[in-house]
């Protein structure tokens, strides 16, 4: 998830992380006020704030434009370096007439890129290229301060002379993210299950509960991702809930994938209304997040409950911050049809909303 809310950042980050699946800030979240006085603040601040909004792995980072003469000016200030609503153009205006008839032109760009877990680990890169800062603007492509930056061994060209493959070659945010890159696939995250496109699918299968898959519940429900968007979930109640089951309305299944346990989906079945009606909740180990299961299983018990049960009408509703769950209930179907607003208070001490999603079956192909 990326934090940035730059058009021209995120195109650049996400040519960088080819391999990874990449996606936009969600538009629910706001803009992260850049208050730190250093470019590795800035950038964990604006990590934490969507990983902490979105439960997402998060990337953000920070870039500064350090001008010898200008005592490393405008560094942390290089995006409002002419004013808080400056324009690319105005900042390039205000850096030439600075640097008029000054003969240290040596600069750099330094970018700081931040990876930020649900759990609070951080991974940090930095990235930095020396350059010249130009006495006129050279070139129609970049953005920034591009178009007067001529990286050395250049030959005399300035980033925005550049095709975007070439900029990223050299560049302070090129090095950055291919070293934020390797430090994350050193962490252990696949190239291969966060790749853009069809997700690679992994078979399962669902069953009913046994009194045999309470250890392997537990240890999934004890998984920090698992812990955020399903909490207060001891041994005991996931017993009561999907083993012993306290609700006649309620059929639990485990998700089986290889013959082992990576997860629990489950209905509530209601025949009050005017047609049979189903809401679904699915929790999936993160191991197998990424590779296609989430979407088998739901597939699976929709056809459960439409083709083998009757039911007309299914509904969920993930909290509205949870991209990763709305994105999957999209893939079978699911559309969202409104906002529920929260009247209690979540896990962490705030208010969340659910997006209200539902699939009809007449709708279905």
């Amino acid at each position: 998830m990326l934090a940035t809310a730059n058009p021209d950042k995120a195109v650049e980050i996400g040519a960088v992380l080819e391999g990874f699946e990449v996606v936009a800030r969600p538009g629910h979240v706001p803009d992260v006020e850049e208050t730190e006085d250093t470019l590795a603040g800035n950038a964990s601040l604006k990590a934490r704030a969507i990983a902490d909004a979105t439960g997402e792995l998060s990337v953000a980072d920070d870039t500064g434009l350090e001008v010898d003469a200008l005592g490393g000016a405008p560094g942390v200030y290089s995006a409002r370096y002419a004013g808080p609503d400056a324009t690319y153009a105005d900042n390039v205006a205000k850096l030439v007439a600075e640097l008029d008839g000054v003969a240290d032109r040596r600069a750099r760009f330094r970018t700081v890129g931040v990876a930020r877990f649900p759990d609070g680990r951080e991974v940090v890169a930095e990235g930095i290229v020396e350059g010249t800062i130009l006495v006129a603007p050279q070139g129609a492509g970049g953005f920034g301060y591009d178009s007067v930056f001529a990286p050395d061994d250049a030959g005399g060209r300035t980033f925005a002379e550049m095709t975007t493959a070439e900029k990223n070659s050299i560049s302070h945010r090129g090095k950055a993210f291919r070293a934020l890159r390797d430090s994350l696939v050193s962490e252990g995250l696949r190239l291969e299950s966060r790749r853009v496109g069809p997700e690679p699918q992994t078979s399962c299968a669902l069953r009913p509960v046994a009194p045999g898959d309470l250890d392997d519940l537990v240890r999934i429900f004890e998984e920090p991702e698992m812990a955020r968007w399903w909490p207060r979930y001891d041994r005991a109640r996931i017993e009561r809930e999907f083993v012993v089951g306290d609700d006649a309305d309620t059929t639990p299944y485990v998700i089986e994938v290889d013959g082992q346990a990576a997860g629990v989906i489950q209905s509530w079945e209601e025949s009050d209304t005017e047609y049979r009606h189903a809401s679904i909740d699915i929790g999936l180990s993160a191991r197998w997040h990424g590779r296609g299961v989430a979407v088998e299983a739901l597939r699976a018990l929709i056809h459960i409950l439409i083709v083998d049960k009757g039911h007309h009408h299914l509904t969920i509703d993930p909290a509205a911050h949870n991209g990763r769950a709305i994105a999957c209930y999209k893939k079978v179907g699911f559309r969202p049809v409104g906002i529920l607003r929260q009247n209690e208070l979540g896990v962490d001490g705030t208010f969340h909303n659910s997006l209200l999603m539902d699939l009809v079956a007449d709708d279905l192909p």
